[in-house]
């Protein structure tokens, strides 16, 4: 099999609405966590060309700094 290299970072940008106030908290080392929630749409067509919409919820992450 052939030596296959995978990028150090992805990037991802979603674009949504927070579905409620994020959480900031701080573990027992003392490290900002941050917790959100949120809901992006996605519009599309149907098999018989009506605009139907899709809600995915992604849960959100942060630690120290970005927290």
């Amino acid at each position: 099999m052939a030596d296959i290299r995978l990028p150090n970072l992805n990037r991802i940008y979603l674009i949504g609405r927070l579905t409620r106030d994020p959480e900031v908290r701080q573990t027992q080392g003392g490290r900002s966590v941050l917790n959100a929630r949120m809901a992006v749409n996605h519009p599309y067509r149907d098999g018989e060309g009506n605009w139907k919409e899709e809600v995915t919820y992604v849960t959100l992450v942060a630690w120290r700094r970005l927290a």
